[in-house]
C-alpha cells in the first residue's frame, strides 16, 4: 500500500466510525428545541435562528437529523482530503502513520454525531480555513477563486449560527481577500466587501426568520444580554461585590445567590417579571451591570475566572460541565408552551446498546486520558501553530489557530455554561494543524530545496 493511501484509508475509517456511532443523530435538549423550531417555525429560544432554518431544510429532504450528521462528517472528511491532496512532499511511512493516528482523534468521533450548532460552526470554520490554505498553494487562478468562494460561504453560515463566531470569520475574510486581490487597495476593498456581506447575511437570516415566525418574536439580542447581565450580577454578589441598587441587590442575595455556581446560569432561578431584577428595563439593567463591574472588579474577575476555569478543567469532577452526550432525551417540558414537545416531534427516546457502549467508551477516555481537556488542546494548538509558523507557508492555518484561541477566551467574558462543546473548536483546530505537520515534513538537508538554499551566496562577515 502506498503511504498516501494509508492516510486516505484512515480518513475513510474515521468517516465510517463517525457515521456508525453518530447516525441518525444524538439529540440533547437544545437539539430538541431547535428541531421543534425547524418544524413549527415557532422560535421559542433566543439562539440565532440559522441552526433551526438549516434543520428545516434538511428535515424537508429526510425527516430527522441524519442528514445533519452527514453534513458535519462531510465537512470534516473534506478538510482532511483537501490537506492530503495538497501535500507538497511525498509521504513517508512514519509520517503517514502519524497522520492516520491524528485523523482518528476520538473527540471528533464523539462529537460529529451530536446535533449541536457548536459542532457545525467548528467544522465549517475549520473547513473554510483549510480551503484558504489550499487556495494559497494553487497556481491556477480559477481553482484558487473557487476555494476562496467556498470558504466565504462557509464563513457566512458560521457567523449566522453563532454571532460570536465573527471572531473566527473576520480574519478569514481578510485572508481570503489577500489571496485573490493583487493590489493593496483591492485587498482592503475586497476584505471590506467580504466582511459586510457576511454580517449582512447574518442580519438577513434573522429578519427572514422573524418574517416567517408563527409565534411571538423574541428579542434575541436583548434576551441574551439580560441573561448574561443577571448571571454576572449574581456572581458579583456571591463573590462579595456590591450592586448600586439596594432592591436588586437584596433580591439577588435572597433568591439567586444561594443557588449560584460560576459554572452555569440555568441552575439559578430566573427572576419573575414583577420583581426588581425581572422588571427593570433593559437599558437600565445594562447600565447597572456595567457600574457593578466597575465598582467591584475583583468580584467580577473571580466570578469570570471561576467560570472559564470550569470550562477548561471542571468537567472531571463536576456534572454541570458534562462533556459527553449520547442518545435522544426522553422528554422536554417547555414552560412558555406548557407542554412536553418531544412527543409531537415524533421522536422516540433513545439510549440503545450502541449508545451505551459509545457512552462507556467516552467515559473511559474522559477518566484516563486528556481527550476531553480543553487546557490540553489549547497547549497542543499553541505548539502546533508555532511549528507551522516557523515552517512558513501556512498563514491561513496559523490564523485559524489564533482566531480559535481568541474565540475560546471570549467565553471567559460571555459564557454562561461550562459545557465542553462551546469551545469544541480547539480540538478541531489542533487536529487539523497536527495533521498538516504530519503530512508536510520540513525539507531534509539532502533534499533539492535544501541543497539549493545551501548554495545561495552569503555575505562575508565584516
Amino acid at each position: 500500500m502506498k503511504d498516501a493511501n494509508l492516510v486516505f484509508v484512515a480518513i475513510l475509517t474515521q468517516a465510517t466510525i463517525g457515521l456508525a456511532f453518530g447516525l441518525p443523530g444524538h439529540l440533547s435538549s437544545d437539539s430538541i428545541v431547535q428541531l421543534y423550531e425547524a418544524r413549527t417555525l415557532d422560535f421559542i429560544s433566543f439562539q440565532p435562528p440559522m441552526m433551526s432554518l438549516l434543520l428545516r431544510v434538511i428535515d424537508s429532504f429526510h425527516s430527522g437529523t441524519a442528514l445533519f450528521v452527514v453534513v458535519d462528517q462531510v465537512l470534516l472528511t473534506a478538510s482532511f482530503v483537501l490537506l492530503t491532496t495538497a501535500a507538497s512532499s511525498r509521504l513517508r511511512r512514519s509520517r503517514a502513520i502519524a497522520a492516520a493516528l491524528v485523523v482518528l482523534n476520538p473527540v471528533l468521533l464523539a462529537y460529529t454525531g451530536v446535533v449541536w450548532k457548536d459542532v457545525l460552526v467548528s467544522h465549517l470554520a475549520g473547513f473554510a480555513y483549510v480551503c484558504l490554505y489550499v487556495a494559497g498553494r494553487q497556481s491556477q487562478e480559477g481553482r484558487r477563486n473557487t476555494l476562496v468562494t467556498v470558504a466565504i460561504v462557509s464563513f457566512a453560515i458560521s457567523a449566522a449560527l453563532r454571532q460570536h463566531a465573527l471572531i473566527l470569520v473576520i480574519p478569514g475574510a481578510v485572508c481570503a481577500a489577500i489571496l485573490i486581490a493583487r493590489t493593496r487597495a483591492m485587498r482592503i476593498g475586497l476584505a471590506s466587501f467580504f466582511i459586510a456581506a457576511i454580517i449582512g447575511f447574518n442580519i438577513a437570516v434573522v429578519f427572514f426568520a422573524d418574517s416567517i415566525s408563527t409565534g411571538t418574536i423574541i428579542p434575541r439580542t436583548e434576551a441574551g444580554f439580560r441573561t448574561l447581565a443577571n448571571f454576572d450580577l449574581t456572581g458579583i454578589v456571591a463573590n462579595g461585590g456590591t450592586i448600586p441598587d439596594a432592591a436588586i441587590a437584596a433580591q439577588i442575595q435572597r433568591e439567586r445567590a444561594p443557588f449560584y455556581t460560576p459554572l452555569r446560569n440555568d441552575v439559578i432561578p430566573s427572576p419573575i417579571v414583577e420583581s426588581p431584577l425581572g422588571g427593570i428595563e433593559t437599558p437600565a439593567l445594562l447600565a447597572l451591570w456595567t457600574k457593578s463591574i466597575l465598582d467591584s472588579p475583583r468580584a467580577y474577575f473571580l466570578h469570570r475566572a471561576a467560570h472559564f476555569g470550569g470550562l477548561l478543567w471542571g468537567y472531571r469532577s463536576e456534572p454541570l460541565c458534562d462533556s459527553i452526550f449520547t442518545g435522544v432525551v426522553s422528554s422536554l417540558y417547555i414552560p412558555i408552551l406548557g407542554r412536553d414537545i418531544v412527543p409531537e416531534l415524533r421522536l422516540e427516546p433513545r439510549s440503545d446498546i450502541r449508545d451505551r457502549r459509545f457512552d462507556r467508551f467516552q467515559h473511559r477516555l474522559l477518566t484516563f486520558t486528556l481527550s476531553f481537556n480543553h487546557a490540553f488542546w489549547a497547549l497542543v494548538l499553541i505548539v502546533a501553530a508555532i511549528v507551522l509558523h516557523r515552517r512558513g507557508k501556512a498563514t491561513a492555518l496559523v490564523l485559524l489557530a489564533a482566531s480559535a484561541g481568541v474565540f475560546a477566551v471570549g467565553f471567559g467574558v460571555i459564557g454562561i455554561a461550562c459545557e465542553f462543546r462551546y469551545i469544541y473548536i480547539l480540538p478541531v483546530t489542533a487536529t487539523l494543524l497536527l495533521f498538516v505537520i504530519a503530512i508536510e515534513a520540513r525539507p531534509s538537508r539532502d533534499s533539492p530545496a535544501a541543497i539549493q538554499e545551501s548554495q545561495v551566496p552569503r555575505p562575508l562577515p565584516k
